[in-house]
């Protein structure tokens, strides 16, 4: 079929073969019609270019980086700064990535408590948890400004998703 002969391949020896194995601490999928957040690589795999590699900074928790990525803020975040596709997808480049604001520690025990609940409770509880334990209790957020967070997000979201119909 000459896949070997494809531009891709042919830099490759052997040309079926990739060359980059780098083992990520966090997956970021950054493409999603759904909400965004990120996933602990606690397999340590490797993944393709249709994921964002995280890589934690020595002295910060790859736990408390993923539970804050289920918050509101994270959410209104992924809403204002990524880019809007047909069919309601929303798309975050990695200079986009980069802006999403994150805790690097004293979160992990709210990841455990996610990690408990994760398959019972959907991502609206998810995201109910991680604001009371990432928002709330350790960054102090006053209520109101989670109740400003959960509208932006909602009307961003609708707005988003309005246009695959259009």
């Amino acid at each position: 079929l000459g896949v070997s002969e494809r531009i891709h391949c042919a830099k490759r020896k052997p040309w079926y073969q990739l060359a980059d194995y780098a083992i990520p601490d966090i997956f970021f999928p950054y493409m999603s019609s759904g909400d965004h957040h990120m996933v602990r690589n606690d397999a340590k795999a490797s993944c393709t270019n249709a994921i964002h590699r995280v890589y934690v900074h020595s002295g910060a928790d790859a736990s408390s980086v993923v539970a804050s990525s289920f918050t509101s803020l994270f959410a209104f975040e992924c809403e204002l700064f990524g880019r809007h596709y047909g069919g309601g997808v929303l798309k975050l480049e990695p200079t986009a990535s980069k802006s999403l604001s994150v805790i690097s520690a004293g979160c992990a025990r709210a990841m455990d408590r996610l990690a408990k609940v994760a398959s019972s409770i959907g991502y609206a509880g998810r995201r109910e948890i991680a604001d009371e334990q990432v928002l709330i209790r350790h960054l102090k957020f006053p209520l109101s400004t989670l109740t400003a967070l959960r509208r932006g997000i909602s009307i961003l979201a609708k707005e988003r998703r309005r246009r695959q119909c259009s």
